[in-house]
């Protein structure tokens, strides 16, 4: 039997890294795709569990819950280092 090593990180480890916007963009259309799998109604509920920490009961709510994490941590490093932009968008009548 052979043994490999490898590097690991632990999990109460904070690690900084610098992203692009576009890397955040990219990251925004893939959460959109992994919703796009679910019924609005479901997707609704996900959204509320996980406000009260619920855990993730599949592979989907883990791969929405880790984006929605992300992409809101990118969000407040961006808010808090000026590079953000605010922008305006029409809603349309329902």
């Amino acid at each position: 039997m052979s043994t490999i090593k490898y590097d690991t990180i632990p999990s109460d480890a904070i690690i900084t890294i610098k992203l692009s916007g576009a890397f955040y963009d990219k990251l925004k259309v893939s959460l959109l795709s992994i919703c796009n799998t679910v019924e609005p109604q479901e997707l609704l509920a996900l959204l509320e569990k996980f406000k009260v920490k619920g855990p993730a009961d599949d592979a989907t709510e883990h791969n929405i819950h880790t984006l929605l994490m992300l992409i809101r941590e990118i969000e407040i490093s961006a808010k808090t280092q000026g590079l953000t932009q605010e922008k305006e968008m029409v809603i349309p009548e329902v």
